[in-house]
């Protein structure tokens, strides 16, 4: 446990993220880019996780094994697997959290995550608690934390509680955890979510002052503006696939047209998948309905490297919008390293987003789902691509850096403030 001496001149701060570096979950890159920069505010921050991994100073790992990775191992099937089993194994465990895990999966870390806090606490003092779900263990985590010390207390939502866009239980229990999260929550001193639509649904849940503080990517991950590209003209989509909740349909569809009109050549077209849940039968039953089994590649999860390396090289960068317009606040955290990678967005999405809305403040790519609009963007960057080997970056580089991760830790350090201790 490295835990350096306070500097006297620094506020210090108690972070509580369930998932941090070096797990590979795009969730442990916020609390990261927090670790990193909050104390050019002022803020000296430790980390209390359950991600195993390498000491760090100021990191305290209480590893955990939720109760979704026990039924897994115990199953023998191995992470990411698709297939009967792993959809009975994913059933069962949506059951039993459905009756017994309150408020969620993780729920068995919150003993063991106080005590270590506590501990920590009684050692040091801290100035401030900072919470990131999800999980919202991490929330429960940090009340009763501040129930024992005082401590004020920040809630940070990547994604909503009960108003989750992903919820997927019945509605008893939903009744269930919006109790749940209303008692937690009244106990904080503050809410911080990452988009406007977000912090309404927030605010209609409970009296408490929202701000809206966007994710971001780490600075010294900025890719060179003339990196070299790939061969092919590349669309490339790195991420989670969540069936039924985001569709490339479009896009195949109008690459389909555009190589039946000869407009594209199909022998220079590549559109290449990265990541969980990316080869499913769906996908691929779309793929072969639009004839692009040859183009189109649905490949597994890769190292994070690996994943920023196709991005960076990519001629196009895919992204898919959540399908849902009634959920417009939901951000892919994948977005960001998009952001990062300095390289032409396309999103299959909905006017009226929040991936919409980043595209056209940072003019970093588009959000289309419409025929004619895919055709002629598509056409545009093919025409480039054929003529000069590449995709011109079209990005504004000076707004693309108001969201890496020093300045979200900027805007942290100024909610902090106005909620700490004096």
């Amino acid at each position: 446990m490295l835990i350096p001496a306070v500097n006297p001149r620094e506020r210090r701060l108690l972070l509580i993220a369930y998932t941090f570096p070096p797990e590979v979950a795009i969730g442990s890159l916020r609390p990261w880019g927090l670790y990193r920069y909050l104390h050019n505010h002022g803020w000296d921050t430790v980390v209390l996780t359950a991600s195993p991994g390498d000491a760090l100073p100021n990191v305290v790992r209480v590893p955990h094994q939720g109760v979704s990775e026990r039924v897994r191992i115990l199953s023998g099937a191995t992470p990411n697997a698709i297939g009967p089993l792993a959809n009975a194994i994913r059933h069962i465990r949506n059951r039993i959290a459905e009756v017994f895990a309150y408020p969620d999966l993780e729920s068995g870390w919150r003993k063991p995550a106080v005590s270590a806090a506590l501990a920590m606490i009684a050692r040091g003092r801290f100035d401030a608690i900072l919470s990131t779900s999800l999980p919202a263990t991490a929330h429960v985590v940090a009340r009763d934390l501040k129930s024992r010390t005082g401590l004020p207390w920040v809630a940070d939502f990547r994604d909503l509680w009960s108003e989750n866009y992903d919820y997927r239980w019945g509605r008893l229990r939903k009744t269930l955890d919006r109790q749940i999260e209303r008692t937690v929550l009244a106990h904080s001193q503050a809410l911080v979510t990452v988009s406007e639509p977000l912090a309404v649904a927030l605010k209609r849940l409970h009296s408490r002052p929202v701000t809206v503080i966007p994710n971001g990517f780490s600075p010294d991950e900025v890719s060179e503006p003339n990196h070299r590209l790939t061969r092919k003209f590349t669309l490339t989509y790195t991420g989670t696939l969540y069936a039924g909740k985001q569709d490339p349909s479009p896009l195949f569809e109008a690459l389909s047209a555009l190589i039946a009109s000869g407009r594209i050549d199909a022998e220079l077209l590549e559109v290449r998948f990265f990541g969980r849940n990316v080869d499913q039968p769906w996908l691929r039953a779309k793929v072969a309905a639009c004839g692009l089994d040859r183009s189109v590649t649905l490949s597994g999860m890769v190292p994070r490297a690996e994943s920023l390396e196709r991005q960076r090289e990519s001629q196009v960068l895919l992204a898919l919008d959540w399908m849902d317009e009634q959920q417009p606040g939901v951000y892919s955290g994948k977005i960001f390293e998009y952001l990062a990678a300095l390289r032409p967005i396309l999103c299959i999405g909905h006017t009226g987003s929040v991936v919409e809305a980043l595209l056209n403040e940072t003019g970093a790519g588009r959000s289309l789902n419409e025929t004619e609009p895919l055709h002629c963007f598509l056409m545009v960057c093919y025409r480039e691509f054929v003529e000069t080997g590449r995709v011109g970056y079209f990005g504004r580089i000076d707004a693309v850096r108001r969201y890496d991760h020093a300045s979200m830790a900027g805007r942290f350090a100024a909610v902090l403030g106005q909620n700490a201790l004096p």
